[in-house]
């Protein structure tokens, strides 16, 4: 059932974007002139973040060129006080969307492609063998990003867990997300390219988007949750024999499930990982929540925030249909800007209740 949608009501602001960008050891004022379009995406694990920039013919960047991107408006103020400019000009102080390194420069017979991913593609390329025992998921999640050379930034523990068998099959971004799920966390990198491992608790609205203020487009469709109830079962019995018994397979998985939610239907999780009642629990719950929550989602569309964040949580207000105004958080985001359109930002959202 889709809750509404909100077409072409964004305010005029008539405000100038402005941005910064650094590659390499060329000089931010150089490559700024040249910008012809930028794109850029980020998202939860493991996904890696991605910035795709177009530049007027001239030098190129080279592979492995570290890039930071900054986008604001002219006079915003912030941290950028120098190096700046402006797709046709201008000067002020933006916000930081993206740091990563440049992984492939195109040339085109208008210029030059330049492609940029952050530390989710270095995790993308660790693939290792490696058992971690008695250790708690977010340290795992910190050793990880070590090997990988990513900055860990907030790392909640999360559950403490027997043995976690780390594999070649699959890469560390995708472990790390596989650990997020078992804990109920949230797995994404910062624009400052810093790795976040922990719940989404937020109750309050870190930014708010106004109904004929700040809105071009608003979907956003409710479907009926996929599952009411879930059961996780682990494979050992290491809660109720002792840690040592990890490696033991449970003759009687009753004791050592987590549960979650009394509803229909019912997904029945075999986690191999989850060897103690509590991670299994933990996994239950997380599930539950993001499934209950996924099921009220959508795509909303604005003029250029470069403030909004994955992870973060925004509030809808304003709109005609009452059931839109609601707080979400935010699990993509996306920013455009181009001579043609000017500076855009759309969000991929979910609702950030539970109940």
């Amino acid at each position: 059932m889709s809750l509404g949608s909100l077409p072409g009501n964004g305010a005029s602001r008539a405000q100038h974007p402005i941005l910064y960008l650094s590659i390499g050891a060329g000089s931010p004022d150089d490559w700024v002139d040249r910008v012809v379009a930028i794109r850029v995406r980020a998202g939860m694990a493991p996904a890696a973040d991605e910035a795709i920039i177009r530049l007027n013919p001239g030098d190129r960047p080279a592979v492995g060129d570290a890039l930071i991107l900054a986008l604001g408006y002219e006079g915003g103020g912030g941290d950028w006080a120098s190096a700046l400019g402006a797709v046709g000009g201008g000067s002020g102080g933006p916000t930081q969307v993206f740091a990563g390194t440049v992984t492939s420069v195109e040339p085109t017979l208008a210029g030059v492609q330049v492609r940029a991913r952050n530390g989710g593609a270095k995790l993308q390329a660790l693939r290792i063998d490696q058992l971690y025992e008695s250790q708690s998921a977010g340290d795992i999640v910190r050793d990880l990003a070590s090997q990988a050379g990513v900055t860990a930034g907030a790392i909640e523990s999360g559950v403490t867990l027997p043995a976690y068998v780390i594999d070649g099959r699959r890469h560390a971004y995708q472990h790390v997300a596989a650990l997020a799920r078992m804990c109920g966390f949230d797995a994404y990198l910062t624009p400052e390219d810093e790795l976040v491992f922990g719940p989404f608790t937020r109750t309050a609205a870190d930014h708010t988007f106004a109904y004929a203020e700040d809105i071009l487009s608003l979907d956003v469709d409710e479907a009926v949750p996929a599952v009411g109830q879930v059961i996780v079962m682990g494979e050992s019995p290491s809660s109720g024999e002792g840690s040592e018994t990890w490696h033991w397979l449970a003759s009687d998985w009753g004791d050592y499930q987590g549960a979650a939610g009394d509803g229909e239907p019912v997904w029945l999780v075999q986690a191999r990982g989850a060897r103690t009642q509590e991670a299994a629990q933990a996994m239950a719950d997380g599930l539950l929540d993001r499934a209950t929550r996924g099921a009220i989602r959508g795509i909303l569309r604005a003029l250029g925030r470069p403030e909004v964040k994955v992870g973060d949580a925004v509030e809808v207000t304003g709109a005609p249909d009452e059931a839109l105004n609601r707080l979400y958080q935010i699990i993509g985001v996306r920013h455009r800007l181009d001579r043609a359109r000017g500076f855009l930002t759309t969000l991929e959202i979910i609702t950030a209740d539970s109940s």
